[in-house]
């Protein structure tokens, strides 16, 4: 347990969790249900604002699948707008998996990990078992904090 507390990097993210995730960005705010089934698999249900209550995006491997109800439309995940929050999402949580050493810093509660997803550097928080709680990403507009 000694070793644990004094290890310089974070353990890795669990392989499969759901979160709550407050989503700001730019202008926009989201609340939305973050599933990941394993890593390079994420689905996100979105349960607010009311517009988009009820519709749900998948990644999964090389597709993004968006659906409302009875329709759906599957897209390679390169069609995506550069700066979608959801793929700049799963990028980073592939990364969180294996952070370099530089790239960490003990904090309170766990660790700051820095990188970059989709040419854009963002700071990401994990708690003490290396769940993913915070990623904020400047350069995109971006902040999603998990619960």
């Amino acid at each position: 347990m000694l070793a644990a507390c004094q290890s310089k990097l974070p353990p890795p993210p669990p392989r499969s969790f759901t979160a709550q995730a407050s989503v700001i960005f730019g202008e926009k705010r989201f609340l939305a249900e973050i599933e990941q089934v394993c890593p390079g698999s994420l689905r996100l249900d979105f349960l607010a604002p009311p517009e988009l209550e009820g519709m749900q995006l998948r990644l999964e491997g090389g597709a993004a699948i968006v659906s409302y109800g009875e329709m759906e439309l599957a897209l390679p995940t390169p069609s995506l707008p550069q700066a979608g929050f959801a793929g700049l999402l799963g990028e980073a949580l592939r990364q969180l998996a294996q952070p370099e050493e530089a790239n960490v810093k003990r904090v309170s509660g766990g660790w700051e990990i820095r990188g970059t997803a989709g040419g854009l550097g963002y700071t990401a928080r994990v708690d003490i078992d290396g769940m993913p709680r915070r990623l904020h990403m400047p350069g995109a507009a971006l902040t999603i904090d998990l619960t």
